[in-house]
């Protein structure tokens, strides 16, 4: 009985490390199928993703699952600030 619960318990969590392995590597394809360049910026990408999830739960308390539909809304308003300063022409 106690290997069931831990397989449930396990099971969220090897889901979504699936999917995480899956949008890197879909990334990574897709750059290289379309520019032919290897682009690694995935990687940081993703683990400050990750270290977001980890702040709002250690620091806030919040539910990690539910941060993962918190973190990417705080990055989308990060990337508004910081692009107009990184594509600039001068």
């Amino acid at each position: 009985m106690q290997q069931i619960n831990l397989l449930l318990a396990s099971l969220p969590d090897g889901i979504l490390l699936g999917f995480v392995y899956g949008v890197a590597a879909m990334g990574l394809t897709l750059i290289w199928g379309v520019m032919n360049v290897i682009n690694l910026s995935h990687g940081p990408i993703i683990a400050l993703g990750m270290f977001g999830t980890y702040l709002i739960f250690n620091k806030l308390g919040i539910n990690p699952y539910l941060g993962l539909f918190l973190v990417p809304r705080s990055d989308v308003c990060q990337a508004k600030w910081l692009n107009p300063g990184l594509h600039s022409p001068y």
